[in-house]
């Protein structure tokens, strides 16, 4: 069954992504979403990262892990939801 990610239940806010890491899978991918500083003096990004099922994120081999980066904002926050929802609830393709 595929999620519908245009449900209230899936809306993310950046006030969460600020503390925590949101993270899902759906048919056959799993993904996440995160904010994420190159290193201390960088402004934050929004980061995505989409790998294939079964395995979790750190038993996953790197290549086959595909990462996308947004600005830290609602614009970016909402064209990283689209691009979730473009990859993982339509079987795209990751890479």
């Amino acid at each position: 069954m595929a999620l519908d990610f245009d449900d209230d239940l899936y809306k993310l806010t950046l006030a969460y992504l600020k503390a925590e890491r949101y993270s899902g899978s759906c048919d056959g991918k799993r993904f996440f979403l995160e904010k994420f500083k190159e290193n201390e003096d960088a402004d934050p990004q929004l980061r995505v990262c989409i790998w294939p099922e079964p395995y979790g994120y750190d038993n996953t081999a790197e290549e086959l892990k595909s990462y996308t980066f947004y600005e830290f904002s609602q614009a970016g926050l909402d064209e990283a939801w689209n691009f979730v929802k473009a990859v993982v609830g339509n079987q795209g393709n990751l890479v």
